[in-house]
């Protein structure tokens, strides 16, 4: 079975912790994520095997993903979500918008 390709949008508190969630799962491969903060980038550059993005576009463009993951604040979920979906990818976004 081949595992589900999942890009995250978003790296704060509820992108840190599906992050861990999917990384503990067999049947999840983080493949990408995508993050504005300089610091949270390079953390995660420095602590994972995946490819990470300053731009959230490049990504969505860039990457064979079957799901993006929107865990960004409230007020940027409508575009990243619609970015996606019109890129092709199913999305699961975070509460309030969902």
């Amino acid at each position: 079975m081949a595992k589900l390709r999942v890009g995250i949008v978003g790296l704060g508190g509820v992108g840190a912790i599906h992050l861990e969630a999917y990384r503990a799962s067999r049947t999840v491969e983080v493949v990408a994520a995508a993050e504005i903060d300089p610091a949270r980038l390079q953390a995660a550059q420095a602590r994972h095997d995946f490819k990470t993005y300053a731009d959230y576009k490049e990504m969505l463009t860039g990457e064979s993903i079957d799901l993006v993951v929107v865990a960004t604040p409230v007020s940027t979920h409508e575009a990243v979500t619609i970015a996606a979906a019109k890129a092709g990818h199913h999305v699961l976004c975070e509460k309030p918008l969902a």
